[in-house]
């Protein structure tokens, strides 16, 4: 019997990052769904619950912390664990994204991907058989 893999949507806008966010984390054995932008996303969370949820920061149609506010808001979604990943290094970002209970990673030159370790632990909050938070 086949294990049923965790379900990771990606929202990121440019193109190349999000396949190879996406490419990661299939490699390291979850399922994924991929979107350039917030709102179809948003939208597909009417039908289908991730166990987390990767998402940018800046988006073209709508802002990441904008996206947090929403699914914080919505008692259907609020459970769903968020890592922010964002190319922006400063500290006011990184609060403002544990301030909405989420972990935030900032991508430079090289992608650290020393988080998918821990989006394990996150899949797992999702489903009440980890800790709550997903921080880091």
């Amino acid at each position: 019997m086949e294990k049923v893999k965790k379900m990771i949507f990606v929202v990121e806008d440019e193109s190349d990052i999000l396949e190879l966010v996406r490419m990661k984390l299939e490699n390291a054995g979850f399922a994924t769904r991929g979107f350039e932008l917030a709102k179809p996303m948003l939208a597909t969370l009417k039908s289908e619950h991730p166990d987390l949820i990767v998402l940018d920061l800046m988006l073209p149609d709508m802002d990441g912390l904008e996206v947090c506010k929403v699914l914080k808001s919505d008692n259907a979604v609020d459970k769903i664990p968020i890592v922010m990943l964002t190319a922006r290094s400063d500290l006011d970002d990184k609060l403002i994204g544990l301030e909405y209970g989420r972990m935030t990673i900032s991508l430079s030159r090289s992608i650290p991907w020393n988080w998918l370790p821990e989006s394990r632990r996150c899949c797992g909050a999702a489903t009440g058989k980890a800790a709550k938070t997903c921080c880091a």
